[in-house]
């Protein structure tokens, strides 16, 4: 029986007098890669950082109603701590964005925030993790190097590194390949793929091929609404709603 991570009911988050989502209700399922489609500007990244509450720190006239259940509680209940939560739901940006430290810093980072003080733990925390990254072999002998000096798509994985390293229940990612070659694109993919299972992956994308290629579930979002969601090849092969055939044979988009 497939459980949900998240369960969204009647959300709404304007900005201002700007509604951008419009009540949506969704059971996204837990240990998916569920991909979030649709055109510029129809809501995809506003929805995605408000799974972990980061659209409040980004925004001071933000205002959401409705409920997001995560762990058998609301998140959006102002009693929720946002620190303990991202705890539990790492984030991985469109852009790389490692800390002008080690590598071995950038991935101890935020263990060490939650309390990890033993250099032995760390060691052994930065090392599992970028495994699971699939990056340890190309930096294990240079963990005091600056991440800096990482290639784009290696500062990709070490920052999906760095989201892992707390042990999270879930990786939210706002497209993450955008800014990469692709070579790299396509490692990030093969990454995502390995991660399923592990951990429920949430990924906005602006590319439809690359929602077909890594997600089991992919929903289409559209001026604020949830149009449809349905597992990916159901959705890509024979969408049941006409606005989800139109976008994705793309007359308009």
């Amino acid at each position: 029986m497939t459980e949900a991570i998240f369960k969204t009911e009647n959300l709404k988050i304007a900005y201002g007098k700007n509604q951008v989502i419009h009540g949506i209700d969704w059971d996204i399922i837990e240990g998916e890669v569920t991909a979030l489609i649709g055109p510029s500007g129809c809501g995809k990244s506003t929805f995605l950082k408000t799974l972990n509450l980061l659209v409040r720190s980004m925004s001071d006239d933000v205002k959401l109603s409705g409920s997001i259940t995560f762990s058998g509680k609301n998140i959006l209940n102002d009693k929720i701590d946002a620190i303990d939560l991202r705890k539990q739901i790492g984030m991985v940006f469109q852009q790389p964005n490692p800390f002008p430290k080690s590598i071995f810093e950038n991935v101890a980072y935020g263990p060490r925030i939650h309390g990890v003080k033993k250099k032995r733990e760390l060691q052994e925390i930065v090392e599992q993790t970028l495994i699971e990254a699939y990056l340890w072999d190309e930096v294990k002998d240079r963990l005091e190097d600056s991440a800096l000096g990482l290639s784009g798509g290696q500062q990709q994985r070490l920052c999906i590194a760095r989201a892992l390293a707390t042990k999270p229940d879930v990786l939210l990612m706002d497209e993450p390949t955008s800014a990469l070659d692709p070579i790299s694109t396509l490692g990030i993919e093969e990454l995502i793929r390995k991660l399923e299972g592990q951990y429920s992956v949430i990924l906005v994308t602006h590319q439809m091929e690359q929602a077909a290629r890594v997600s089991d579930t992919t929903a289409f979002l559209y001026m604020g609404e949830l149009i449809e969601t349905n597992k990916t090849s159901q959705l890509f092969s024979n969408p049941t709603e006409k606005q989800t055939e139109d976008y994705i044979t793309g007359k308009f988009g």
